[in-house]
């Protein structure tokens, strides 16, 4: 039989700890996560493009959470933060919930028409799933029934 020292096993046992740990570690290096700077919105074929980069529209994406912002609206025009729970699977992103962000609280938005103060930052429906055509470490292209939304990595 070996005689195998304490500092051996003990390095073995802090090896394999350390591996359960970082198994355990919730994060994700997946290529759309970060944060998006919204460049274009166009119909779903590429026509119609409108620039929308003065805007200033960011989408800030990290575990199922996505948060967009606008730092280059006027204050009156702005709509403010927003806040949703997203997933992809399959080629798409699908957003499912889409919360207004509120000092006290989000509020949840549940009826269609309080989207159309959201159209400059992409979104138009409470949910809504998005194809992802293209995605690189600096383009992200989305394309939903009636919109083509083209992002840059920032």
């Amino acid at each position: 039989m070996h005689n195998i020292n304490r500092h051996t096993v003990l390095y073995i046992v802090l090896l394999l700890l350390g591996m359960v740990l970082q198994g355990c570690q919730k994060y994700s290096d997946e290529d759309y996560e970060g944060q998006w700077q919204l460049l274009e919105i166009a119909a779903p074929d590429g026509t119609n493009p409108q620039d929308v980069k003065a805007q200033g529209v960011y989408w800030r994406m990290q575990l199922g959470i996505l948060q967009i912002i606008s730092t280059g609206m006027p204050e009156d025009a702005d709509p403010g933060e927003v806040i949703a729970q997203y997933h992809v699977s399959d080629g798409k992103l699908c957003i499912t919930a889409i919360y207004k962000s509120e000092r006290e609280a989000d509020i949840l938005i549940t009826e269609p028409e309080a989207m159309l103060i959201y159209l400059p930052y992409g979104l138009t429906e409470v949910s809504e799933d998005f194809v992802i055509e293209t995605i690189s470490s600096s383009r992200l292209v989305l394309v939903s029934g009636n919109k083509r939304l083209t992002f840059r990595k920032f």
